[in-house]
């Protein structure tokens, strides 16, 4: 859903980093004899995909960081299975996962309609919620999504808000939507007045915005979404992967829940 990397990034990342190589070949090659794994084993390394989105995945110096990239490799670590990071747009990832010779195995995501018949979530979800609302500045409280009228609103390029972008062309075909390159781009056009509201993931957005100056913002939330890690339905003994996977979760998931109650 996030399929838009900046130019900066992606040069960084193709020229930058060697020791996270952009072509899928790295990871051992292309065709049917890379993704052969004997009956009953699962693949390893995992290769599992990532994207740019901080604070819950980035690249820092070359190593790979964020909130969820912690979490993710609690739950390989917990399974008991090696593992690999490569950061990719989303778009790739997608037509990857739709290969029978997909070199993806697994990636997070948000579980939405064009991602089920690729992949299979990984439950319970360990992950915490991705939360999208409008944000205003301090004192400019946005209305709710079904009331907003025809006006400026600023999204970030490449979003697609898991599906609410196409309600905004949609539902209201007099919205000047104003394009930002990024996040930080994006407060600093709210605060020039460009629109009056933003769209976009509040919680994740909020150490960007007080980075541009925007202390007390305003919003209004409209969906949430939990993510969870998917597991292809291409990679080698995909179901076994998952089985193993999905355990592991429920391990987690009872420890935690365990530590909630003490």
């Amino acid at each position: 859903m996030y399929w838009w990397i900046g130019h900066k990034f992606q040069r960084a990342v193709r020229v930058g980093i060697a020791g996270f190589a952009t072509v899928f070949a790295f990871w051992g090659g292309s065709g049917a004899a890379a993704q052969t794994a004997a009956a009953g084993q699962i693949w390893e390394p995992v290769r599992v995909a990532t994207y740019h989105f901080p604070p819950k995945s980035y690249l820092d110096d070359g190593a790979v960081k964020g909130s969820n990239i912690v979490l993710q490799r609690a739950l390989f670590e917990e399974a008991g299975l090696k593992y690999e990071f490569r950061f990719f747009t989303t778009s790739r990832i997608y037509n990857e996962l739709k290969s029978k010779q997909s070199l993806v195995h697994a990636w997070i995501s948000i579980d939405i309609a064009r991602v089920r018949p690729l992949a299979m979530p990984v439950k319970p979800s360990i992950f915490g919620p991705l939360r999208l609302g409008l944000i205003g500045l301090a004192g400019n409280k946005p209305p709710a999504f079904a009331d907003l009228k025809a006006q400026n609103l600023i999204i970030i390029l490449g979003f697609t808000y898991g599906g609410y972008f196409n309600k905004l062309k949609s539902g209201w075909p007099d919205m000047n939507l104003v394009t930002a390159p990024n996040r930080k781009s994006a407060f600093r056009m709210l605060k020039a007045g460009r629109a009056r509201y933003l769209f976009n993931y509040y919680a994740e957005t909020a150490p960007i915005a007080v980075s541009q100056g925007v202390v007390n913002m305003e919003v209004t939330p409209v969906y949430e979404w939990l993510n969870y890690l998917f597991v292809s339905r291409n990679a080698p003994n995909a179901a076994l992967l998952h089985a193993r996977l999905e355990a592991a979760a429920k391990r987690i998931a009872a420890r935690n829940h365990a530590a909630v109650k003490k």
